[in-house]
This record gives C-alpha cells, sequence and structure tokens, in this order.
C-alpha cells in the first residue's frame, strides 16, 4: 500500500522513481498525483500485478496535475490495449517529451494516440506484442505462444534484465563507431522495435506523420518493400530494419522517403542465403538525401546488382558479408561495386573473409574515401602500392588479419594519412624504409604482434617526430 499523505508535503519534487513495487491497482487509482505539479520525472516500471495482465493501461484522473512532467516510464506493467480511454489524462500533459511502454505484451495501439501532442520527442513501444495484420501468421505463432506465458514465466523470476546502458556485443560497437546511427538529434522518434509486426502498408503509419526516426528492428517483415510502405512518413530521416527478413528486390523500395539520411538494414540475411535468389541495390540511388547506410551482417555474396550508385552517401557499412566470394579470383563481376559510391568518404569491409583485397578491386574504390576498415578477416598480403589512388585517405584499419611483415620498400601513403592501426597481427620485423615516406602520420599501432627486434632504426626520425600516438604493447620483444 502506498500512503497518499507521503507526497502532501512533497510539492517541488522533479523526480519521482516507484519502481519495482508492485503497484498496479495503487497507480489506477492514486490521488497523490494532484500535488505533483512541478514532477518531470515519473518512473513506473515493473510494477505488475502478479499473474495478471490488464485489458488496458488506465491512469488515474489525477494524471493532469502533473503539467511539469517531462518523462514518463511504465514498462513491464503488463497490458494488452493502450487506447485514449485509458491513457488521456497522460495526453493532456503540455509539456511531455518522452514516454516509454516497453515490454507490457501490448497487443493493440492507435498509433494516433501521440499525434497532436508537438512537444513528444520519444514514443517507446517497444518489446510487445504489436501487429499491423490482422491475420496471425503461423510462422510467428511460436513467438506469440511464448509470449502469452507472460505472467506466470515472467514473473516467477526475479525482474533483472533491464537493458544495460552500454550493451557490450558487436552491434552496439558498430552502433558506437556508426555515431549517425542514434536518434536524439531528431524531432521525434517512434520505437516499434521487437514486436510481431510481419507486414507493412501506408496505412499502418497515419499519426506518424511528423516521425523523423523509426525504429522497426527485431520483428518478422519478410515483404518486399516497393515504394509505398512509407508513404506517410515524408519527415522520416532515420529508418531502422535491422534484424528482420526484407526481401531487396524492387527498385524504388524506400523512394517515397525523399528526406531519408539514415538507412539502416544490417541483419536482413534471410533471403541473402536462400541459393538462386536475385537481389536489387538500385533503390539506392534513388534516395537523394542519403548520407549512411548499413548492408552489414547479410552474408551478401552472389547474385546482387554488380554496381552500388549514389551522389550523396557518406558511410557504408558493409561488414560480415561474403567480398571473399563476389572478389573470387578469376572473376570481374563486382570489382566495380562501390566504384561509383562518389561521395563516399566511410567503408568498413570487415568481417568478410578477404584473405586479400584484389588490386583491381582496391584502385576501384572511390577517391573520396577518408576512412577504410578492413579488420577481422583473414588478410595475409595486402598491396599497399594501391594506396596512392586513394588521394584522401586518412585512417587504413587492418588490425585482427594475418599479416606476418610489411614490405621492405617505402610505401607512399597519401598526403593526408594520419592512422595506421595493424594490432593483432603476425608482424615479426619492422623495415625502416617501409616508414620512410610518411609525411602526417599521427596515430600507429602495433600492438600484439611478433616484433621480436625493436632499435632506434625501426622507425625513421620524420615519422617519429610526428607521431602523437605509438601503440607496442604485447610484442615478444
Amino acid at each position: 500500500k502506498l500512503d497518499a499523505q507521503l507526497f502532501q508535503s512533497l510539492g517541488g519534487l522533479t523526480e519521482l522513481d516507484l519502481s519495482d513495487n508492485f503497484l498496479a491497482y495503487e497507480i489506477q487509482n492514486a490521488t497523490f498525483f494532484a500535488n505533483l505539479h512541478m514532477l518531470q520525472d515519473l518512473n513506473l516500471m515493473y510494477n505488475y500485478e502478479p499473474y495478471k495482465t490488464f485489458d488496458r493501461l488506465v491512469l488515474p484522473p489525477s494524471f493532469v496535475n502533473l503539467t511539469s512532467l517531462r518523462k514518463f516510464q511504465i514498462d513491464g506493467y503488463f497490458f494488452s490495449r493502450l487506447d485514449q480511454r485509458g491513457i488521456h489524462s497522460l495526453l493532456r500533459l503540455p509539456n511531455l517529451k518522452s514516454v516509454n511502454f516497453r515490454m507490457n505484451f501490448i497487443k493493440t495501439v492507435d498509433l494516433k494516440l501521440f499525434e497532436n501532442i508537438t512537444t513528444l520527442k520519444y514514443i517507446g513501444l517497444s518489446e510487445n506484442k504489436v501487429s499491423f495484420s490482422r491475420q496471425t501468421s503461423k510462422w510467428y505463432a511460436d513467438e506469440n505462444n511464448r509470449i502469452e506465458e507472460d505472467s506466470a514465466s515472467y514473473q516467477e523470476r526475479q525482474v533483472s534484465e533491464r537493458r544495460s546502458k552500454g550493451e557490450n556485443n558487436d552491434h552496439a560497437n558498430t552502433k558506437d563507431r556508426f555515431s549517425f546511427q542514434r536518434c536524439p538529434s531528431y524531432a521525434k522518434t517512434f520505437d516499434l522495435s521487437s514486436n510481431n509486426i510481419a507486414d507493412i502498408k501506408a496505412e499502418d503509419f497515419e499519426g506518424l506523420e511528423d516521425v523523423e526516426c523509426l525504429l522497426l528492428s527485431s520483428n518478422y517483415l519478410t515483404q518486399t518493400l516497393n515504394g509505398s510502405q512509407f508513404n506517410k512518413l515524408k519527415k522520416l530521416k532515420h529508418l531502422d530494419i535491422t534484424h528482420n527478413r526484407i526481401d531487396f528486390y524492387h527498385g524504388k523500395a524506400f523512394s517515397e522517403i525523399p528526406l531519408l539520411e539514415t538507412l539502416d538494414l544490417s541483419y536482413n540475411s534471410y533471403t541473402f542465403e536462400m541459393k538462386g535468389m536475385g537481389h536489387n541495390f538500385s533503390f539506392i540511388k534513388m534516395l537523394p538525401s542519403l548520407r549512411y547506410l548499413s548492408l552489414a551482417h547479410n552474408q551478401i555474396a552472389q547474385r546482387v546488382s554488380t554496381e552500388l550508385h549514389s551522389n550523396s552517401l557518406n558511410a557504408l557499412d558493409f561488414k560480415g558479408n561474403m567480398l571473399s566470394v563476389m572478389w573470387e579470383s578469376g572473376t570481374n563481376t563486382y570489382l566495380n561495386f562501390f566504384y561509383n559510391l562518389h561521395n563516399l568518404t566511410f567503408l568498413d569491409i570487415s568481417e568478410n573473409k578477404l584473405m586479400t583485397v584484389p588490386p583491381d578491386a582496391m584502385v576501384r574504390f572511390p577517391p573520396s574515401l577518408k576512412e577504410l576498415y578492413i579488420n577481422k578477416n583473414q588478410i595475409n598480403f595486402f598491396n599497399w602500392d594501391n594506396l596512392t589512388v586513394l588521394v584522401n585517405l586518412q585512417l587504413l584499419d587492418l588490425s585482427n588479419n594475418l599479416l606476418n611483415g610489411l614490405p621492405k620498400t617505402p610505401c607512399h601513403f597519401p598526403k593526408t594519412f594520419t592512422k595506421l592501426v595493424l594490432h593483432h597481427n603476425m608482424i615479426m620485423k619492422l623495415p625502416s624504409a617501409f616508414f620512410s615516406k610518411v609525411k602526417a602520420m599521427r596515430y600507429l599501432d602495433l600492438s600484439h604482434n611478433r616484433i621480436k627486434i625493436l632499435n632506434e632504426n625501426s622507425f625513421p626520425s620524420q615519422l617519429l617526430g610526428g607521431l602523437e600516438v605509438l601503440a607496442l604493447a604485447n610484442n615478444p620483444f
């Protein structure tokens, strides 16, 4: 029980955390919110009623007095419906910026609920059971059945599954490197990730016309997008469809979103792993504002467009694919794959099982490149002479490969080149001639190699004079 008298003298309270208290019924009937006019942050997470899922979320009339409220969280309360009838008092608040209804087993939600709240920047509905389709598909029925056991299975264990602020996994690390994949700078973000969405239509997004960032990752999307699904979202700038099964076939996919800047299509490998199925990337040239694109971890190998085309794209994440197959010796089908990305400055082709980068492929990298990541491959030979064609290159990452040495001849690094990353290779010697033409290098990482001898001749003086960071840890000298 929560005594309302506790809050009578707390009129100046700005933050209130009542999470993990089993206050489901107390929240529905609370009167103490009437005194909290200064409250800005309210956390009601994990106040479920054991072994019960409510029909709808019902917030008390006293909520209308929270006129200063900016942030509201009610994850883990467990209810099936989110509608005007249940949360009308919340929707009337004049300063609301963030609402989060994560992990509540919500099946039905009216997305038009929030369309007239101009102050809102974030609406979170992730990890629920939202499905736009009226028919329940057999292929995700098992997942629904698992979640249907919600109250019993979930509530019998400790509620200790809150997301950590710094998840240390490959996808999180990718997002750190690609800082553009975050949404806080956009006017409004709508998070529908980790739901049961199997297909989408334009009318599904009515009420979201002012959304600039839409998160649809970890759903069950398998359809071929044809340029109509996002027709209502003309202001959309960031779209995350990671961890789905999108079929890349139609050349007009996403073309209805003229302002789209960031498109994350990573972890959609399902159709790429089907033998004999073709894939079309011509939609990329139809996106005039696109700056950042991720096609990572899709096992892209064959039967795809031979070239990518874009005049706007700045950064491409192509890690976790099969360039080793695309650039197979004796084939030249995909040598121009990246060449027509005329504004590209950032390219990540790590984790592509490459043993080398074919010279004919490397000289066809866009000359605009500034950062090139080829780490975490199986490279045992690298043609350093080809760097001369990348006249704007500033950073090269060849870490976590199988290089066992450096050439005994000078490497003509571009004039702009500042950072070379070679850690976790098998380099045994440092020929001083290799670095003799260095002009602007500021960062050199040779840690975790097999260098046995290090003396005054290992690095030329002009290199040492310009370096700001020299990493040599974990070598056996």
